[in-house]
C-alpha cells in the first residue's frame, strides 16, 4: 500500500507511556481473571510517584511487563485470557462479554495512543473517539433528507460485518499499517 507515512511513534516503549495509559483507565471496571482492578494500578502509580512505596515493586513489575510486551511482541498467557460473563438480554437470551485483564488494557491503550496519529477516512467510525454509530446514523438521515429535498435518487448499501474481525488477514493488516508508517516498536 502506498500512502504518505504518518508520524506514528516508533520507539521502544517507555515508562511514561505506561503511566499515561494507566491514568486513562476508567475507574470501577470489573477485573479480569487475576482480579487485578484498574483502581489498584492507579494506586500503584500514585504511590510510586509520591515515593510512598520505596521500592515501587508493584508499579515496576507492571511497567516491566508492558515494556516486555513491546520489546518481544509477546504477552504472558495469563494476560490474554478473559473471564466470560453472561448478561441477560430479556426473553431468556443472554449476551456474553469478556472481562479483560487490566495489564492488557494498559498495553492496548499504549498501542491505541500510538496509532491515533493515523488519519483515517471520515467514513470510518468504529473504535474512534467521539465517532460512534450515533454520528453515522445522524449523517445518513441528513443525507436522506437532503436527497428528498433536492429530489435526487439516493442509493444505500448496508453491510453486515458481524464477526468480521475473525476473518481479517492479520498479515495483510500489518502490511497496511506498515504502509502508514507503523514500525515494529509501535505495536
Amino acid at each position: 500500500m502506498v500512502v504518505d507515512p504518518f508520524p506514528v511513534l516508533d520507539t521502544i516503549h517507555g515508562e511514561d507511556e505506561t503511566a499515561n495509559a494507566v491514568r486513562r483507565l476508567c475507574h470501577g471496571k470489573a477485573p479480569g481473571p487475576t482480579r487485578l482492578r484498574t483502581d489498584q494500578l492507579k494506586d500503584w502509580l500514585q504511590a510510586a510517584r509520591r515515593e510512598e512505596d520505596p521500592d515501587s515493586t508493584h508499579w515496576n513489575t507492571l511497567a516491566e511487563l508492558v515494556q516486555h510486551a513491546f520489546e518481544t511482541g509477546n504477552l504472558p498467557e495469563e494476560l490474554v485470557r478473559s473471564t466470560m460473563m453472561l448478561l441477560p438480554k430479556g426473553g431468556g437470551q443472554f449476551r456474553g462479554i469478556g472481562l479483560l485483564e487490566s495489564a492488557w488494557k494498559v498495553t492496548s491503550s499504549v498501542m491505541n495512543q500510538r496509532l491515533s496519529a493515523i488519519e483515517l477516512h471520515d467514513a470510518l467510525h468504529g473504535f474512534r473517539a467521539g465517532r460512534g454509530t450515533g454520528a453515522t446514523v445522524i449523517g445518513v438521515k441528513l443525507l436522506q433528507q437532503w436527497a428528498r429535498l433536492k429530489q435526487v435518487p439516493l442509493y444505500g448499501i448496508c453491510l453486515n460485518l458481524r464477526k468480521a474481525c475473525g476473518t481479517l488477514d492479520q498479515d495483510r493488516a500489518l502490511d497496511i499499517l506498515e504502509g502508514y508508517g507503523v514500525g515494529p516498536w509501535a505495536l
